[in-house]
C-alpha cells in the first residue's frame, strides 16, 4: 500500500470552516480535510487531528495529523489560513510509512 500512500503527497483543496470567536474550529477544519482526501481516494478511511484554538489570521499556518485506514500510515498535513475569516488550503507535505523506526539500528557489541 506504500503506492497508495506515497500518492497523497499530490493532495491539497480549499475550503472555508466558521472561525469561532477569533478561532478556527478544529472538528470543521478535519472534515473538510477528510472530504477532500475522501474524494480523492474513496475507498480509504481517514482520520484527520487538528489542533483546537488556532487562532484565525490571515497567513497562519499549522499542521494536522492523518491517520491511514487501518494501514495506520500517518500523513501532515500542512494548512495555511487564506484570511481571519477562517478560508484554508491545504496539502499533505509529509508521509510516514507504517512500520517505519525512528529508533538507530543496535550495534553489536564485542
Amino acid at each position: 500500500m506504500v503506492i497508495a500512500i506515497a500518492s497523497l503527497a499530490g493532495c491539497s483543496s480549499t475550503d472555508t470552516p466558521e472561525p469561532e470567536a477569533g478561532t478556527l474550529k478544529a472538528d470543521e477544519v478535519e472534515a473538510a480535510i477528510t472530504d477532500g482526501l475522501q474524494a480523492q481516494f474513496p475507498k480509504k478511511d481517514f482520520a484527520v487531528t487538528c489542533p483546537a484554538g488556532v487562532v484565525a489570521e490571515t497567513g497562519g499556518v499549522f499542521t494536522c495529523d492523518v491517520t491511514v485506514g487501518s494501514e495506520g500510515s500517518i500523513a501532515v498535513v500542512t494548512v495555511t489560513q487564506s484570511d481571519d475569516q477562517g478560508s484554508i488550503t491545504w496539502a499533505v507535505t509529509e508521509v510516514v510509512e507504517v512500520g517505519a523506526s525512528a529508533e538507530p539500528a543496535a550495534s553489536p557489541s564485542g
